[in-house]
């Protein structure tokens, strides 16, 4: 079944046939696509329409989704919050640079989207974003950052010694805190 058939489902007035189209869409757009679904995206209010909708335009993996990404990014600037849940899976560096600029956000809700971005970036990239907030020691978002950077680095592609290296820099925000040290220890392993 063809996206174009997917697509017109999503104006469905019966719930559950639109929120299955719009979950279809995931494995089904192409980049011909891309267009449309970022319409979408930037008109949805729906939560579960929205992460559909970011599922489906990650599923595209084309050069041409981050372009359009940056694109409706800067024509869009209220919808931002709707666009980082995508960034994170894509991890394209030139992302990153947006993501860090909307965790600067005065906005709370594009911040904390922002760093629900940063944490689950699928790369070492945004560890230089996430070591700020946990040597804040944040409360809130510290012990989050610190597994993010923990699981980043860990998942990376960099040598054993690099990994020791940047693991290190943690080691004083463990606060003591045994489990802390067993996940920088479980890495390393």
């Amino acid at each position: 079944v063809s996206q174009s058939r997917y697509l017109g489902y999503t104006s469905s007035t019966d719930k559950a046939i639109s929120m299955a189209a719009f979950k279809a869409l995931s494995g089904t757009s192409s980049a011909n696509a891309i267009d449309v679904l970022l319409e979408k995206l930037s008109s949805a209010t729906d939560e579960q329409i929205i992460k559909a909708l970011q599922d489906a335009v990650v599923s595209i993996k084309s050069t041409q989704t981050v372009e359009k990404l940056r694109e409706v990014w800067a024509k869009f600037p209220e919808n931002q919050k709707k666009y980082l849940g995508a960034f994170a899976p894509i991890s394209d560096p030139s992302l990153l640079d947006l993501v860090a600029a909307a965790y600067k956000s005065s906005q709370a809700d594009v911040k904390n989207a922002a760093f629900q971005a940063l944490t689950k970036w699928e790369n070492e990239a945004a560890t230089s974003l996430l070591l700020p907030v946990i040597m804040a020691n944040d409360a809130e978002k510290s012990g989050v950052a610190f597994r993010a950077f923990v699981k980043q680095i860990g998942s990376s592609t960099l040598s054993t010694e690099r990994k020791v290296l940047s693991l290190r820099k943690l080691i004083p925000y463990t606060n003591d805190d045994a489990g802390l040290k067993r996940l920088i220890i479980n890495q390393l392993a």
